[in-house]
């Protein structure tokens, strides 16, 4: 792996990583490189691969928060790679339907109140079972990935195959479920709007009363960069 792109938020840093990347052979790679160098925190890779889907992530920390970054020098990290010491870690993502439109998550899908003052009722719906109508904050859909974050404050727990579902702040007490990596989940909206988000993405839809958003897991995947 010897082409590169970098995203991070902070410029000095982006350009002293640029630095020693030119020092040490690797080449700036603009369009299609070989990896992307994640230069931050958990947000920053998620960002990184909303903007370049499956190309391999490299995360280095940048920030307070990265659960899934290494904890190495800078140097110590590219030397690992150009000696090829380093595997490639493939993490399962989630596709939704919704307004006949899909997404893709790598963390998780968040439903929840649109309203603060006003829990949801909402129908939980696992390959054809449903549930009884639930009241509360919402639900959180997650790959395994993604279960170390929002699912896990939640639960606190986490799993490693899978696709996980946690009840926000239910008024009664549901247990999380952790479902078949091949199971298909359908959420529908049966009163007061929600909100959708995916990930850490600012963009967030509204669904309505009486819509329903169907998730299962997706055949594409994330790729990480993990030196040895």
């Amino acid at each position: 792996m010897k082409s590169y792109q970098i995203i991070g938020h902070n410029k000095k840093s982006v350009e002293s990583l640029k630095k020693l990347l030119k020092r040490l052979g690797f080449k700036y790679e603009k369009k299609d490189p070989d990896m992307i160098i994640s230069l931050g925190g958990d947000g920053t890779f998620l960002y990184s691969e909303r903007k370049f889907p499956g190309i391999p992530k490299l995360l280095i920390k940048d920030s307070q928060v990265c659960s899934k970054c290494q904890n190495l020098k800078f140097d110590e990290i590219f030397m690992k790679i150009l000696l090829k010491n380093y595997i490639i870690l493939e993490h399962s993502k989630l596709v939704a339907t919704f307004n006949k439109k899909k997404y893709l998550a790598t963390n998780d899908f968040i439903i929840r109140n649109k309203t603060p003052t006003h829990a949801i009722r909402y129908q939980v719906t696992v390959d054809e079972k449903e549930t009884l109508v639930i009241i509360g904050d919402g639900v959180v859909i997650s790959t395994p990935f993604g279960s170390t974050g929002y699912y896990n404050s939640i639960t606190r727990t986490n799993f490693n195959q899978g696709i996980g579902i946690a009840y926000n702040n239910t008024t009664k007490v549901m247990k999380h479920q952790v479902l078949h990596e091949n199971s298909i989940v359908k959420i529908k909206i049966i009163r007061h709007d929600a909100h959708f988000g995916i990930d850490n993405d600012p963009e967030i839809n509204t669904v309505k009363e009486g819509q329903t958003i169907k998730i299962k897991l997706s055949k594409k995947i994330a790729k990480v960069i993990r030196v040895i």
